[in-house]
């Protein structure tokens, strides 16, 4: 489902964000990536969205390549890949039937019965149906990150990934949120969660990596294969 081979990469002034990284993932499993804030954890997210570039190695993602994948292409992976971040990054003069909506619309269902359904489908999993018609300023950040989660997979996206999905919620909230996502992978998505806490996967049981410096590494301190 996603693969990394020997990526690396080098930004301007030969800054390192990710070295010889290499792991996969397979449908339905889950991956927390543990690491201090620039360790290179989003660099690595958006690797899988291709929204960077290996310098050198290679990601598959399905059925996509890094360094074959035309750039008209790539519109096409990102409706598989449903993406959650930190600071919410909803539309503030839209509601949250709307926001979610959105990337059905950009990949062109139009209005009506399905969209509606896959929209109301998508906030029955969050738990916000009865906050369909709230703005963001109306919503909790809990609820935000919560209509933010529906919107990534009103698709029904093959990957999800979530960067630093807690970093603005108290412990009670974001282990919620931890949860929905838990659940969420429990239905077959391939999921990468990037966080700074290491208690999480801890508490789940749940499969995890620290990234240092742009290196990941199996807690017991192998790298990552």
């Amino acid at each position: 489902m996603i693969r990394f081979f020997h990526v690396t990469k080098t930004y301007p002034g030969n800054r390192v964000a990710l070295s010889d990284v290499n792991f996969q993932i397979q449908q339905g499993e889950i991956l927390f990536v543990v690491g201090p804030s620039g360790a290179g954890k989003s660099t690595l997210l958006k690797m899988v969205y291709m929204g960077e570039m290996p310098t050198s190695g290679q990601v598959v993602v399905g059925g996509f390549v890094s360094n074959t994948i035309p750039r008209s292409k790539i519109p096409m992976l990102r409706r598989q890949v449903g993406v959650v971040f930190q600071d919410f990054r909803l539309i503030q003069d839209r509601t949250a039937f709307e926001n979610v909506a959105l990337p059905l619309r950009i990949s062109g269902t139009s209005g009506g019965t399905e969209l509606k359904q896959r929209v109301m489908n998508a906030l029955g999993r969050v738990g916000l149906c009865h906050r369909r018609s709230a703005l963001p300023r109306e919503l909790s950040g809990g609820e935000q990150q919560r209509v933010a989660l529906a919107r990534a997979i009103v698709n029904d996206p093959m990957v999800l990934l979530a960067d630093e999905p807690t970093g603005n919620l108290d412990a009670v909230v974001g282990d919620q949120i931890i949860q929905i996502i838990c659940d969420i992978n429990a239905g077959g998505t391939a999921t990468i969660v990037a966080t700074h806490n290491e208690a999480v996967p801890q508490k789940l049981g749940c499969r995890a990596a620290r990234i240092n410096e742009g290196r990941l590494f199996e807690p017991g301190g192998g790298p990552l294969f």
